[in-house]
């Protein structure tokens, strides 16, 4: 059996289908593989796995881009192409930032950034991906503008914010 992960490996989505299959194959009697695919904005793995024997052996990861990318570019897929099987994770969006930042409170951070737009720079897990989506909105709520850096999924922008510290 396999779990198709549309994104870069390290990432919260990897990490989470990763212990997922450990668990889950010790009940299969059989291994489970994750298996990561990323590229697209999640349409490298979501049209391998659309075209999938539909045997109950390739399984994806669903989060946002697979119901928001067939809006924005043309798709192999939509997300009407798959049958929902399991909830795994209910996950809350947060900025994070250096502890050293030159701001200690949101009040601080926003007036900043509306006094100088595109200059705090904010990486995603890719463009249209739910981290992405989120940050736009936070622009649009507090009237913001930042400078988006996507990467190819959440373990390298987590491994890109590490590296600047």
């Amino acid at each position: 059996m396999q779990i198709i992960i549309p994104w870069a490996a390290g990432g919260a989505t990897d990490l989470i289908f990763r212990a997922l299959g450990a668990t889950t194959g010790k009940y299969l009697g059989k291994a489970v593989v994750v298996v990561n695919r990323p590229g697209g904005a999640g349409a490298v793995g979501y049209t391998e796995a659309m075209k999938a024997q539909p045997d109950g052996y390739t399984l994806a990861s669903g989060i946002t881009p697979l119901a928001i990318l067939p809006h924005n570019v043309k798709t192999a897929f939509t997300y009407k192409d798959f049958e929902p099987v399991i909830n795994v994770v209910s996950d809350p969006g947060m900025f994070l930032m250096r502890s050293d930042a030159p701001w200690k409170s949101l009040k601080e951070f926003l007036d900043y950034a509306k006094k100088n737009p595109d200059m705090i720079t904010v990486g995603n897990s890719g463009a249209g991906g739910g981290v992405h989506l989120i940050a736009l909105a936070f622009e649009k709520a507090a009237g913001v503008k930042f400078n988006h850096i996507p990467f190819a999924g959440g373990g390298p922008s987590v491994t890109a914010f590490s590296v600047a510290m």
